[in-house]
């Protein structure tokens, strides 16, 4: 199994490059506090990029107005979300070949990165499991 720790806002933001190197990604962010780490980097730098590439997006947001009017933007063709209501200030995400475990604590902040074939086939499957119970 290929795993690492990545520390810091730089270790986030690596995780965050590598989706950009995806087919698809999915996205179960449950954090409110992430520009507490990453500032606006996540919004002016590595969002635009995203969705508008080829990468066909799902993502698991917060029940909130916000998260409700910024799906509104989106392309839901390309780039589906749906809505829970559990929250913590940490992340899962799923690309093409691996899944990345992200802590937005402000206090220490990072990421697991995990490059196995089956434990990323678990976590997409327990994704679409999640996907399924889901709000619209």
């Amino acid at each position: 199994m290929n795993a690492q720790i990545l520390k810091g806002a730089e270790g986030i933001k690596k995780v965050y490059e590598k989706v950009l190197k995806s087919n698809s990604a999915d996205f179960a962010c449950t954090a409110n506090g992430y520009d507490l780490v990453l500032g606006s980097w996540y919004d002016d730098n590595f969002a635009p990029r995203l969705f508008d590439s080829h990468i066909k997006t799902r993502e698991l947001l917060l029940d909130t107005s916000d998260n409700r009017e910024y799906a509104k933007r989106k392309n839901t063709g390309k780039n589906a979300v749906r809505f829970v209501t559990t929250q913590s200030e940490s992340d899962v995400i799923t690309g093409d070949n691996f899944v990345a475990f992200v802590s937005y604590n402000t206090k220490n902040p990072g990421a697991v990165l995990i490059e196995d074939p089956e434990v990323v086939s678990s976590i997409k499957a327990l994704f679409d499991l999640a996907w399924s119970a889901a709000k619209v």
